[in-house]
């Protein structure tokens, strides 16, 4: 949600000490103001907007497209939207229309907003200190919660990327699923290095007192562990509780998924003795006939199963299986790593079928991870489809296919 506001906002005050200067403190911390300084104008105390919109957690901007011969200053963020028109005394908050007693406008160079509405506007509390020249703001309402599921997030992905269990049973405490995400996170960190970030401002669908819904768009980026996995990206649900006082991570689950590789990965080229590589290439050709031929059986004897993918397999062949008639042929196999017992295989497909009555052929690419067993044959232990990417030829007309991102 954003909070736009049409340049204005007011704090009516009687100026006892005129010659001091006026002070501005947000939650107990002072405001520093880079261009300009708060001053008094018709007994409203006016300030830049940027430090206070800022310091709100709104995103700033100017508009001069909006409406001829108007400039519209825009604060907003996931809760609130302002827009504040310079030289006008209406502002827009949240998509509803107020009056303000002083308009925005500028002097200096700088823009400056009346600081009364602003802060009352946000759900926030102004209190004006004539004897000081100081004006007091707590921030209240949604506009703390989002300051605070922020500071969460940015807690929850450093807590991840540095393996901090305790950080992260800090944001879980009181969930009822805290045993199974942290026991999940412990695992985690002991088989892997993964840098976890977020990729956009998050998005909050619905926020209550104590209940918010939110989105977030997501990186989690490989570093090392076994088994090999993609870099990732991923749209993530999180629901949020108020736990005395503070918001928790109460459960999250993945809407959408991507994997993909950086091309320095793609181009590795690691030792690995010839037979080896000729093994399992061999099993990843023959995997992927196996597909061609929806041979069920087939695929299940080349690869390492559990309970999980045993499901989701039954699900493809009862579904997909019935559907479908594609045909696989890889245009490349490249293997970009190796150690004794696991390698990691990037594989173009060229698949083939019917898609409206026509005949069909496009590219899709694959990292498959091959473990190998105790008896020493190699199996298959996951196949993950790159997301799609535009694909061109290695060399002219050559046979190979790499990606370009």
């Amino acid at each position: 949600m954003a909070i736009m506001m049409v340049l204005g906002v007011l704090l009516s005050a009687t100026v006892s000490a005129a010659d001091k200067p006026i002070a501005v403190y947000v939650n107990g911390e002072k405001l520093v103001f880079s261009s300009g300084k708060p001053i008094m104008v018709e007994n409203n105390v006016m300030i830049p907007f940027r430090p206070i919109f800022e310091k709100f957690g709104l995103e700033v901007s100017f508009d001069r497209e909006y409406a001829e011969g108007y400039v519209f200053v825009v604060g907003s963020n996931q809760v609130m939207d302002i827009d504040l028109v310079i030289g006008e005394k209406l502002a827009s908050v949240n998509g509803k229309t107020h009056r303000l007693p002083v308009a925005p406008k500028v002097m200096n160079g700088t823009t400056y907003v009346p600081l009364r509405f602003i802060g009352e506007a946000t759900g926030s509390v102004v209190n004006w200190d004539s004897k000081s020249n100081t004006v007091k703001i707590d921030i209240k309402g949604v506009l703390a919660d989002n300051l605070e599921i922020a500071e969460l997030f940015d807690r929850f992905y450093h807590y991840q990327s540095t393996d901090n269990i305790k950080g992260l049973k800090s944001l879980f405490k009181g969930s009822l699923y805290e045993a199974d995400f942290i026991s999940f996170y412990e695992e985690d960190a002991k088989n892997y290095d993964v840098k976890y970030s977020s990729l956009s401002d998050y998005d909050i669908s619905e926020i209550t007192n104590d209940y918010a819904l939110v989105t977030q768009h997501e990186r989690y980026q490989y570093v090392s562990g076994s088994p090999f996995f993609p870099h990732s990206e991923l749209l993530t649900s999180y629901e949020l509780l108020k736990v005395d006082g503070h918001w928790i991570i109460a459960d999250m689950w993945t809407e959408d998924w991507e994997f993909f590789m950086d091309n320095e990965a793609l181009l590795a080229a690691p030792k690995i003795p010839a037979e080896t590589e000729k093994s399992i290439h061999e099993l990843v050709v023959k995997y992927n006939d196996y597909w061609s031929a929806e041979d069920a059986e087939g695929i299940k004897l080349l690869r390492i199963t559990d309970d999980a993918w045993l499901e989701s397999f039954e699900h493809t062949v009862r579904e997909e299986f019935p559907k479908y008639d594609i045909k696989y042929k890889y245009n490349q196999l490249k293997t970009i790593r190796y150690d004794q017992d696991e390698a990691t295989v990037y594989a173009v497909n060229e698949r083939n079928y019917e898609w409206e009555g026509k005949p069909t052929t496009d590219y899709c690419a694959y990292i498959i991870v091959v473990n190998r067993m105790k008896d020493g044959q190699w199996k298959i232990k996951d196949h993950y489809t790159l997301r799609e990417v535009k694909l061109v030829p290695d060399k002219p007309n050559g046979p190979f296919i790499t990606i370009e991102q």
